[in-house]
Parts: structure tokens; sequence; C-alpha cells
């Protein structure tokens, strides 16, 4: 594991990524046989955007794993809901619930308190970039779920 640790940030989410991406590949492959490029084909220019925010979620949950508190990144990244409600209400032109709005304003206090503690307790810059990533990672999430419902995919 020593070993690992002189291995960049960047270097190591990439081939973990790379590795998951071949993976999926070979089982998509095999599950759609002939009819694998064609159907990629289908998904269109929302599912390649979804794809690609789905990925920037991904990489950047996991740098803010590398950078921050485990437990600070998972409470910011947890607010991923109040995104959708929001670009749900932006892009699909949603009536947001009052319940949802209250929830969501708790949650944007909690991302607040976070920020402003480890601000506050002079930590590195590193710190604070987890941060910054873990909420990059709530917000396309967000922006992730919002794309499938204007896909047309599952509602709810």
């Amino acid at each position: 594991m020593r070993v690992l640790s002189n291995i960049p940030d960047f270097t190591v989410i990439f081939y973990r990524y790379m590795l998951f991406a071949a993976i999926y590949i070979v089982v998509y492959v095999a599950k759609e046989g002939k009819n694998a490029w064609k159907s990629f084909r289908r998904i269109g220019w929302i599912g390649a955007v979804a794809g690609i925010v789905w990925g920037i979620s991904n990489f950047t949950i996991t740098y803010a794993f590398q950078k921050t508190a485990i437990a600070n990144a998972l409470v910011i990244n947890s607010a991923n809901p109040m995104w959708s409600a929001l670009f749900s209400w932006i892009v699909l032109q949603e009536t947001i619930p009052l319940r949802t709005i209250i929830t969501s304003l708790v949650a944007f206090g909690a991302i607040i308190i976070i920020f402003y503690g480890q601000l506050g307790s002079g930590n590195s810059g590193a710190d604070s970039t987890g941060l910054v990533c873990a909420l990059i990672a709530s917000m396309s999430m967000g922006a992730y779920f919002v794309l499938l419902r204007l896909a047309g995919g599952p509602k709810g």
C-alpha cells in the first residue's frame, strides 16, 4: 500500500475509472451482441451528456474522499436531492413542494456549517479542495438525475 501512496491522486483515479469503463464496455457488448453500437447510439445527446455528468460526479467524489474527511464529503454529497429539486424546477419547470424546500434549506445549512468549520479550522487547502469536489459531485449527481428525467427515464 505504501507504493500506491506515492502515485498522484489523479493517476489513481484515472486508471480506476478506465478499468471500470473497460468492464462496463465488455459487459455491455456481451449483453447487446451485434446490436451494441446501434443500441449505444440511441442514447442521443442527452444520454451522452448524462454519461459525462455521471463521470464528473464519480471522479470528484473519489477525489474528495482523498482530500478531506470522508464524513464531510458524504454529508455534502448526500445533498444531491436538493440539487435535483433545484434543477428540476429550472429545467423541467416542476413545482417544488414546501417540505422539499425546507429540507433543502436544512441540507444547505449543513453544507455551509461544514465549509465554515473547515475554513475556520486553519486546515490545509487540500481539505477545502475536497469539500469543493464533494459539492461538485453532489451538484453533478443532481444534474444527472434531471437529465435522465429529461430523456424520458423513470419518474420519481
